[in-house]
């Protein structure tokens, strides 16, 4: 019985070693890929632990992004509101100046229509001999008008003049510039069949048309192709 007990329990012992020296083998053996799979193991780590620190930075920065944009856009609406309501005040000043030529034209007209009525009545007042003299005076002036300006002016209708100009031109004082003048009864005056394109005239008879000064109106279309004339007498003498 004890050399039963004796012989299993060396089995044991030798069981025992065995086991150890198998386990000592195996880990001295596979040792290095031991080590090696923990250096992979810490590698991959690192790379996830960088790649999740990029996707961060760049989650962050396009964040900063959108906020920046959203800021602009912001900006920019409140400046565009700015702007609109600064144009919605120029608008009303605008309307109001309007308003107020508009009155002041209409004062002006009847202003000016109560003039002449007044100068109708005192000319019809006048004796017929004095009539005469005022009417002599009249066109002599238109005449010594006519000739300072080397114009001429033709009466079509009641409403409307043909103004002719000659002598504008240095190369050819014989070329002729003319134009047609209507004025209708609401104060409008309209330029038509000019020879040559009048600069300005726009401009000349907004101002003619406020402050009914026809005479200023003649000079000033003439004073246009005076300027004309004279740079197409440039251009020929350049060419020759």
């Amino acid at each position: 019985m004890e050399d039963e007990q004796k012989s299993a329990a060396e089995r044991l012992v030798s069981l025992a070693d065995t086991l150890t020296i198998s386990l000592n083998t195996f880990v001295t053996k596979n040792l290095d890929a031991i080590s090696n799979m923990g250096s992979t193991f810490i590698s991959f780590v690192d790379e996830t632990l960088h790649l999740l620190k990029k996707s961060k930075d760049d989650y962050e920065e396009r964040l900063k992004q959108e906020l920046e944009v959203e800021k602009l856009s912001t900006s920019a609406s409140e400046e565009e509101q700015k702007l609109n309501a600064q144009l919605a005040r120029a608008r009303t000043q605008l309307d109001t100046l309007k308003q107020q030529y508009s009155i002041m034209q209409e004062e002006y007209r009847k202003a000016l229509a109560d003039f002449e009525e007044e100068r109708r009545v005192a000319f019809e007042a006048l004796p017929a001999t004095q009539k005469a003299h005022v009417k002599e005076d009249l066109e002599w002036r238109l005449r010594n008008y006519e000739s300072m300006l080397r114009m001429k002016i033709e009466q079509r209708d009641e409403n409307s003049i043909i103004v002719i100009f000659w002598g504008l031109n240095p190369a050819d004082e014989s070329q002729q510039y003319s134009f047609r003048l209507i004025t209708r009864e609401d104060g409008e005056i309209i330029i038509e069949d000019p020879t040559i394109e009048i600069a300005n005239l726009d401009l000349f008879l907004s101002d003619a048309k406020i402050t009914g000064n026809i005479p200023l109106l003649i000079r000033r279309i003439r004073l246009s192709f005076l300027q004309l004339a004279e740079c197409e007498d440039s251009e020929s003498v350049t060419q020759d």
